[in-house]
Order: C-alpha cells, then structure tokens, then sequence
C-alpha cells in the first residue's frame, strides 16, 4: 500500500489560504496524524502560504501555491511550489534576539519556528522560475 499523499493547489489570497487550510486539516484528521506532527504541518503550512500571501502577490498578482504533503515511516515531507520572486527562507538570517519586549519587533519569526522544528528544509529556484521549498518534520512512527 502507498503512503498517504496529500496535494492542494493554494491561490495567493487569503481567501485562497483559509480554504487549503481547511482542506489540509480534514485531511490530516482523515488519515489520523500523530497530533504533533499535525501539529507542526499545520504551523508549516500557514508560515510558509501566508509569507507568499502577504510577500509574493502583491508584487505578482495571481500567484499560486502548489503544497504536497507525504508521510514516510517516521517523517512527513510538506513541500511548497510558487510562481513568487525568488525568495531562499533558507538563506534569511535569524533575527537577533530582542533585549526587551519593547525592543521585540512583530513578526519575522515565523521562519524562525519552521527552522528549529524541522529536521531539513531545502530551498531551490527551479529551472520554470519557481521557489520550492521542501520542509521535513518528524513523526511518530504510527499511522499512515
């Protein structure tokens, strides 16, 4: 029997995003993830399609999301494909921690958390122009 594979085509708009979000998370009840590993893929999924939301369409409008989620034995694999300008998160260095909470700046944190809760994360620019970038997490190594 294959591993369960999950694939949304997300649009970049909010709209398009709450939507996926709620596909991918009957989904994941569906096929009864390990709730950490849901977890993690449900963080994973709205960092990464809300920055290309907020990021990639307003300089290209209509831009979209491909998400491709399989499990392996004892990982899951999300990886995302955008037709956004080329962004490496891989490649954004990590904030200095702030020295008080009135110095914290809001935001850009949220690569942060994908980087430490991933075992790898890999960025490419492919040869049709498009970022992909591909997030591994842990899992428990019952279920699908």
């Amino acid at each position: 029997m294959m591993p369960p594979r999950i694939d949304l085509h997300v649009p970049g708009t909010r709209a398009g995003f709450e939507q996926a979000f709620a596909s991918l998370q009957a989904m994941l009840e569906d096929l009864r993830i390990d709730a950490r590993c849901r977890f993690q893929l449900e963080f994973v999924f709205e960092e990464i399609v809300i920055n290309v939301v907020m990021h990639a369409a307003p300089r290209r409008p209509g831009v979209a999301v491909d998400v491709a989620v399989a499990f392996g034995v004892g990982d899951a694999q999300i990886s995302f494909e955008d037709d956004g300008p080329a962004f490496d998160p891989c490649a954004e260095p990590e904030p200095a921690p702030a020295a008080s909470l009135d110095e914290a700046r809001i935001g850009g944190l949220g690569l942060v958390a994908v980087r430490r809760m991933a075992r790898a994360m890999h960025y490419e620019r492919t040869a049709r122009d498009t970022n992909r970038l591909v997030v591994t997490l842990d899992r428990a190594p019952t279920g699908p």
